[in-house]
């Protein structure tokens, strides 16, 4: 059940006896869900629907329907089932309160009294599918599907009718009867998009990707500016790997409509994804020149220049501080006063992310929750994204709140954090996906700092620290930040070791009969530089072989463009195997498949080199002259792997070279590094723990 695909296909499983009538088989197969992942928002929402069907009453339905909506408000059915279960049990105050919290997250929700079960069968005056319309644009489901119900058997022909009653069974999960309803509505018209594009929703939903594929761009060629059916097809292009087809289709929609900024959008970061770099550079301009104020796209520009900046920048500091002045404008009132105690017994500390869970911040973080003293440190999380998974189950168990801000405006969760009494906000995003840099903006708590997720300064000025380590952040490099800097004392990051990993295997190098080099980096991380690098160690060492893994690599698209870097390189393409992404336990195993990896840069690795020293493996690494670009360096120093730092280019190539030829070092070294890294600094949670608790409280005394 660790695996997500096996969840989900159990979650169809159940869903389909669900539909069928099933309701003990469906019970039985979710409450099998909630055993693996205790916070599935699906499996409790409709264990909930489940204690209503068979009369079990609001007892048992109403834990579900609430667990779910903690788990993610921004589901509107979740609300409104909570909602009217707390009204049928006569909480009137608790239903006003969620219904009150789903407003300020923007769900288009009817008002309070409107959302009481129906008690009549009596037609409305506007006639069952207008009526029904009008509740499916609310979120009242099921009562929506009556409606639709009723109107349909009144005049069978109607086709908007049925359209609508297909609209309702797709949100309410109900993929297999959603196909088909809007397959009758097709029967009829063929041409209308917003079956087409319904269509094909339900059919990705399915699994059935080549047949919703067909329906999207059907649905495109009969409306060429259709938003719905660009960005479907683009999401089906990009999960498979299809990199140029869907930049093809960036760039054909932009042909016809050059103001679509949100395309310009899409095609930096599929270009980014591919490693063209100076191309996104260009498409996140066009977004700017079209949308001055548009925050994400300074934050991609921001993020774009870690992967080619070698050295310190003047105006990459300026970027960032004009980044944190746009989202100022944005808090015309920042706090001045705040509700948290000033003398802290624990002091809060509040967490925001979209990153708690199966993700290298979860990975970081959970060492550090699960062994910081609750007598010190009290966490509240403040998750910016819906998606949840085991990781975030096993980080919950250790927060006193799981507080989302998902679809709260940047406002409404400032209040949020400000009314929880938070000491110290930490932001674990920076300038990544799913950041609320602008939430900082308002000043929610009285001290704010930037840690993990990030590795430069957010250029918000209310954000008054960084937490770093002397290797990560020397002192000639703190006037590069609009933040303090405040020095851990071994390491800014911690690996949480991975549970149930395989043992290491041994050495490849003395049964292949030559070493194997590796890189497990994302693709934009390897430069030209680093391929001149690798050139130079590959002619170096005779019959060696070079292993990349990535998930560009997991379709041709990829492989054909890499293969074309590795030629104008110098490598032969003979010597280097290509692989995509695996799961995280056969990853870990893979990592066995080399003799050490090759770090990139400017950009080096994170979670691949802990993962790897984990399994024995060594990273060789070139320590540059930013923040990220001295990550390696800092967590194999912390490591206690000093000799496996390169200050150089040539460096780097040399030391390669010296250790690919000392295969009786390497093997040595296999045997022992799980348990030397497991006793150093950068595994050792509780020591980390401690540290970060002084840090903290530094941070809180300093204000």
């Amino acid at each position: 059940m660790g695996d997500m695909a096996s969840l989900y296909e159990l979650l169809h499983e159940a869903a389909t006896h669900h539909q069928a009538g099933r309701l003990a088989a469906a019970a039985t197969l979710y409450r099998s869900v909630l055993a693996a992942h205790p916070y599935n928002s699906d499996a409790h929402h409709n264990l909930g629907v489940l204690a209503m069907q068979e009369g079990r009453g609001l007892d048992d339905a109403l834990p579900h329907f609430k667990q779910a909506w903690e788990n993610d408000p921004s589901h509107p059915q979740y609300g409104l089932s909570y909602v009217k279960a707390l009204t049928l049990a006569n909480r009137p105050a608790d239903a006003r309160v969620v219904h009150a919290d789903g407003l300020r997250r923007g769900l288009a929700w009817p008002p309070l009294a409107a959302m009481q079960p129906a008690r009549s069968i009596v037609e409305p005056p506007e006639g069952w599918r207008l009526h029904a319309s009008r509740l499916l644009d609310t979120g009242l489901l099921l009562e929506a599907l009556d409606g639709f119900s009723r109107a349909l058997g009144q005049r069978a022909d109607d086709v908007e009718a049925q359209l609508g009653l297909a609209r309702t069974l797709a949100a309410l999960s109900r993929h297999e009867e959603a196909a088909r309803a809007f397959r009758e509505v097709l029967a009829v018209r063929p041409e209308w998009t917003a079956a087409l594009v319904g269509h094909a929703r339900a059919l990705v939903a399915l699994g059935r990707t080549p047949e919703a594929e067909a329906s999207y761009r059907r649905a495109l060629a009969l409306e060429p500016s259709n938003a719905d059916a660009y960005s479907g097809i683009g999401v089906i292009l990009l999960e498979a790997r299809r990199f140029a087809e869907a930049e093809a289709l960036c760039r054909s929609v932009l042909a016809r409509a050059p103001w679509r900024f949100d395309v310009h959008h899409d095609l930096g970061t599929l270009l980014t994804q591919v490693g063209r770099i100076e191309e996104a550079r260009v498409c996140y301009r066009e977004v700017l020149a079209l949308r001055p104020d548009h925050l994400e796209a300074r934050s991609c520009m921001l993020f774009l220049e870690h992967y080619t900046a070698t050295r310190p920048s003047a105006a990459l500091l300026e970027q960032s501080r004009a980044y944190g002045t746009l989202a100022r404008t944005h808090a015309p009132g920042p706090y001045r006063a705040w509700s948290c105690t000033a003398h802290p017994g624990p002091l809060r500390v509040g967490l925001v992310s979209g990153d708690l869970r199966e993700h290298p911040v979860g990975f970081f973080i959970e060492g550090l929750v699960a062994h910081a003293d609750p007598a010190r440190i009290e966490w509240i999380a403040y998750p910016t994204l819906a998606h949840t998974d085991e990781l975030s189950g096993r980080l919950r168990k250790h927060m006193r709140g799981w507080r989302s801000l998902v679809g709260l405006p940047d406002a409404q969760a400032a209040q949020r954090i400000h009314d929880d009494g938070v000491h110290v906000l930490l932001d674990l995003a920076g300038h990544t996906m799913h950041n609320r840099l602008p939430v900082f903006a308002w000043k929610p708590a009285p001290v704010a700092a930037s840690w993990l997720g990030y590795f430069a300064t957010t250029g918000v000025a209310e954000i008054d620290y960084v937490l770093a380590d002397r290797v990560s952040i020397p002192e000639s490099l703190a006037p590069q930040f609009t933040e303090r800097v405040l020095y851990l004392p071994d390491t800014r990051l911690c690996f949480t070791a991975p549970e149930n990993a395989p043992e290491p295997r041994p050495l490849p190098a003395p049964e292949r009969g030559h070493v194997t080099f590796g890189c497990f980096q994302s693709h934009p991380k390897i430069t030209e530089e680093v391929l001149a690098a690798w050139s130079r160690i590959l002619a170096a060492c005779p019959g060696s072989r070079l292993r990349v893994q990535n998930a560009s690599l997991a379709g041709a698209d990829g492989v054909r463009a890499f293969h074309e870097r590795l030629a104008r390189a110098g490598i032969a393409g003979a010597r280097v195997d290509l692989h995509g992404v695996s799961l995280r336990d056969r990853y870990l195993a893979e990592c066995g498949e080399v003799d050490f990896l090759l770090d990139t840069f400017p950009y080096p690795g994170g979670t691949t080199t802990c993962e790897a020293l984990w399994m024995g493996v060594p990273t060789l690494t070139l320590e540059g002259e930013t923040m990220i670009a001295r990550q390696g360096a800092s967590l194999l120093a912390a490591a206690g792997l000093g000799g496996w730092i390169a200050r150089t280019a040539d460096e780097y190539v040399a030391l390669a070279i010296e250790r690919a030829r000392d295969v009786a070092g390497l093997a040595a070294l296999r045997l022992e590094l799980r348990e030397r890294v497991r006793v150093s600094a950068l595994f050792d949670a509780p020591r980390f723990a401690r540290a970060m608790e002084g840090v903290l409280f530094e941070a809180w005394n300093g204000r």
